[in-house]
């Protein structure tokens, strides 16, 4: 996996996307919930989940 991770031939893979998601929602709500990036993470993680933005912040316990 993180040979993957490190491919940037793979980075449109699933599983990869998943991770780099997450690492940067990690990342951007560690600064606190009102990062400017976050919003930009629920919308990347939405389209992945095929979901929608206020679902993902539901999901996740983000201040709605």
């Amino acid at each position: 996996m993180l040979i993957m991770l490190m491919d940037g031939e793979c980075a449109d893979q699933q599983r990869v996307r998943n991770v780099f998601l997450a690492v940067n929602l990690a990342r951007h709500s560690a600064n606190s919930w009102d990062d400017a990036a976050l919003p930009d993470d629920y919308i990347d993680i939405g389209n992945l989940l095929h979901i929608d933005p206020e679902e993902v912040k539901v999901m996740i316990g983000a201040p709605v």
